[in-house]
C-alpha cells in the first residue's frame, strides 16, 4: 500500500509540474510537423509555381493536375497545405465556389477511407464503413454537381495507397471530369518516391501528371534558417543559442536534409532541457535527444519485423558477441538454424535468409562489406549500424524471443 502511495505521489508531481510555467517553451505547437508558419523559408519558388498551377480555379477555369515529388522532410506537404490554405482564403474573399481538401493516404489506409475523408471535407456525410467505394465516388460526383462546386484534391503519400490497393482510386480520379460538362476537379499527388510514376498506367499518368515539381533536400544553411524561425516562435528569448541550432542543422544536413527530423531533434532537445530544469538548450541536450530518437526509431522498425527476421537479428547479435567469430553470413545462418530448431520453427533457405539480411540492411539496422577470404573466396561480413543495446531492448519486448536473448 505504501509503495502504491509512493508511486502515485511521483506521478502526481510529474503531472503537477506540467502546470508550472515552462522556462523553455513559448509555443510547443511551432515544432509540430503539421504546424504551418506564415513563412516557409527557401520554398518561395515552389509556392509560386504551385500557386500559378491552381490559380485558374479562382476564375472557375481548368487547373492542371500536378505531381509533387521529393524525399521526406523536403517541405512538400507543408508547401501544398500552405497554398491550399491561401487559395481557400482567396476563394472566400471572391465568393468563388471552390473547396480544397487534403488527405494523407498512409493515415487513411484504404481507398474507402480516402474517399470518406474527401466526402467529409466537402460537407458530404458518408458512413465510416458499409458502402461500396463506387457508391461513395458516385455520391461525391453528385454532391459536386448539386452544389456547383470546383474541387481541388491533394493526396499526400499517394504512392502508399497505390502500392497497397492498386491504381483504381487514381484511375477514377483521372476520369472524374467526364461526369461534368466543364472541368470541375483538379488533383495534386504528393509522393516521397521520384520513381513512383514508373509504376503507373500511362493513361493515368497522362491525365494526372500534367505538371511535375521536384523538391530538393535542404542544405545546412537552409535548415539553419528554418530552425531559427521556428525557434523564435517556439522558445522564449535566449533559450536556444544560434550555435546549437547550427549544430542541429549541420547534423541533419549531413545525414538526411530532412526538416521534419531536424525539428524533431530540436523539440526533443528542448524537452530534455525542460525535464532537467535547465534554462537553455545545450549541445549535450541535443546529443541526448539524438540517442533517444535513434533508440525510438530502432524500436519502431524492429517491432514491425516478422518473427523470422527477429530471430535472424538475434543470431546476428549472438554472433557479434563471439570474439572468435568472423561475422559472416554462413556463421549467422548456422546460429539462426540452431535457434529455430530449439523453438520448433521451420528454418528458411539460405536464399530467403539472404533476402532478409538485405531488408535489415535497407532498414538501417545492419551493414555489410564484401571481404576477400583468400582461398575461400569472397564473402560478406555483417555489423550493426545502431548500438547493440538499442537492438537488444527492442527485441526484448517480444515475449517469443525471451528464451533466445
Amino acid at each position: 500500500m505504501e509503495a502504491t502511495k509512493g508511486t502515485t505521489e511521483i506521478l502526481n508531481r510529474v503531472f503537477d509540474n506540467m502546470f508550472l510555467k515552462s522556462n523553455i517553451f513559448r509555443n510547443r505547437d511551432a515544432l509540430r510537423h503539421d504546424y504551418i508558419p506564415d513563412h516557409l523559408p527557401h520554398r518561395e519558388n515552389e509556392i509560386r509555381y504551385i500557386g500559378e498551377v491552381v490559380a485558374p480555379l479562382l476564375l472557375h477555369n481548368k487547373a492542371s493536375n500536378l505531381f509533387v515529388y521529393g524525399k521526406p522532410g523536403t517541405g512538400k506537404t507543408a508547401v501544398v497545405r500552405f497554398v491550399l490554405n491561401a487559395l481557400s482564403k482567396k476563394a472566400s474573399e471572391l465568393r468563388a465556389n471552390i473547396r480544397c481538401v487534403m488527405v494523407n493516404s498512409r493515415i487513411e489506409g484504404s481507398e474507402y477511407r480516402v474517399l470518406a475523408s474527401i466526402s467529409r471535407q466537402i460537407g458530404l456525410s458518408v458512413p465510416f464503413t458499409g458502402l461500396a467505394t463506387a457508391e461513395v465516388f458516385r455520391r461525391i460526383v453528385n454532391y459536386i454537381k448539386g452544389n456547383n462546386l470546383y474541387l481541388l484534391i491533394a493526396l499526400d503519400e499517394v504512392d502508399v495507397i497505390v502500392k497497397k490497393e492498386g491504381e483504381n482510386l487514381l484511375y477514377e480520379l483521372s476520369r472524374i471530369n467526364e461526369s461534368f460538362s466543364s472541368h470541375r476537379v483538379s488533383f495534386i499527388g504528393i509522393s516521397n518516391e521520384i520513381t513512383f510514376k514508373q509504376i503507373l498506367d500511362p493513361r493515368i499518368l497522362s491525365a494526372l501528371s500534367e505538371e511535375e515539381l521536384v523538391f530538393k533536400p535542404y542544405t545546412s544553411d537552409e535548415l539553419f534558417d528554418i530552425l531559427t524561425e521556428r525557434a523564435k516562435e517556439a522558445f522564449f528569448d535566449t533559450v536556444c543559442d544560434p550555435l546549437v541550432i547550427k549544430y542541429i542543422a549541420a547534423l541533419s544536413a549531413s545525414e538526411h536534409g530532412d526538416a521534419r527530423r531536424a525539428l524533431d531533434l530540436l523539440r526533443v532537445a528542448a524537452e530534455t532541457a525542460e525535464r532537467d530544469r535547465k534554462s537553455v538548450i545545450t549541445t549535450e541536450c541535443v546529443q541526448e535527444a539524438l540517442r533517444k530518437i535513434e533508440r525510438d526509431q530502432v524500436n519502431e522498425v524492429i517491432k514491425t519485423l516478422p518473427i523470422q527476421s527477429k530471430i535472424l537479428l538475434v543470431s546476428i547479435l549472438r554472433n557479434l558477441r563471439d570474439q572468435s567469430a568472423q561475422h559472416t553470413s554462413g556463421e549467422i545462418y548456422a546460429e539462426y538454424r540452431n535457434m529455430v530448431a530449439n523453438i520448433g520453427l521451420e528454418p528458411l533457405t539460405d536464399r530467403r535468409l539472404s533476402s532478409l539480411l538485405n531488408e535489415l540492411e535497407s532498414a538501417g539496422i545492419i551493414s555489410s562489406k564484401l571481404v576477400n577470404m583468400g582461398r575461400y573466396g569472397r564473402t560478406k561480413k555483417y555489423s550493426l549500424s545502431v548500438p547493440q543495446n538499442h537492438v537488444f531492448e527492442a527485441l526484448r519486448e517480444d515475449t517469443l524471443l525471451n528464451g533466445l536473448l
